[in-house]
């Protein structure tokens, strides 16, 4: 078992991966040929830099063109293939990156993917991860935003905190629109998990200096944040 979820190996390469019979966890021992260097087509700091250029240009096209983030996700997983195959690694080893890649072609396509075929147990769909992650920003912003009101000695001081996250959020850069009751529930909700990206999200952000001290500071910092991509 490995995060809880039983494992199942396919009959190939089973030399290379198999179960640790008393733990039930995957050992992996990779083949040497997947493991050599070839020719580097490109110098290290050559290689980096296109890497580097490659993928802030694969950030802009993720988050300002519509089309399902396809794209930008094409973009980066290319300048991640070309680094490492610029660098010597072999194409057998950059295979399951370029599934990826394949997957978001088969998907314009009208192809379904396996791998990325949802795996439903019943009850209301979930959020995906990134939603979640952001969610727990945006439920940040609300905490710092209330936080800032009760520092000042604004009553209610959660009602004037929504009413001031809801304003930030709504005219910041992600575009992103909420409103006081969805932000309320969001916040809550959030607070009453034990973990979840939505909570590790909002436990990190609200563990810090500048959230301590200057809550309504950082909340315009965090929301207007060039990293922050609204999901």
């Amino acid at each position: 078992m490995t995060d809880g979820k039983p494992i199942k190996l396919t009959g190939a390469r089973r030399d290379s991966v198999r179960l640790d019979p008393e733990t039930g966890n995957i050992i992996v021992t990779p083949r040497p040929k997947l493991l050599e260097l070839h020719e580097p087509l490109l110098g290290r700091l050559a290689a980096f830099e296109k890497l580097r250029q490659d993928l802030a240009l694969a950030a802009e096209l993720y988050e300002c063109i519509d089309d399902d983030r396809r794209a930008g996700m094409e973009k980066a997983l290319l300048a991640v293939i070309s680094f490492t195959a610029s660098r010597g690694i072999p194409s057998a080893a950059i295979h399951p990156l370029m599934a990826i890649l394949a997957a978001i072609t088969d998907a314009e396509n009208g192809v379904a993917t396996p791998a990325f075929t949802p795996i439903r147990t019943g009850g209301r769909p979930p959020k995906s991860v990134l939603t979640l992650s952001f969610e727990g920003a945006l439920a940040t912003v609300a905490e710092l935003c209330i936080q800032q009101c009760r520092i000042d000695g604004k009553r209610p001081y959660v009602d004037e905190g929504l009413t001031i996250a809801v304003k930030l959020i709504n005219q910041s850069r992600t575009g992103a629109k909420v409103n006081k009751i969805e932000l309320r529930e969001m916040r809550e909700r959030i607070r009453s998990k034990k973990n979840g990206d939505d909570r590790m999200q909002y436990d990190i952000q609200t563990d810090s200096f500048m959230a301590r001290h200057y809550p309504f500071e950082y909340a315009k910092i965090l929301i207007n944040h060039d990293w922050l991509i609204a999901e």
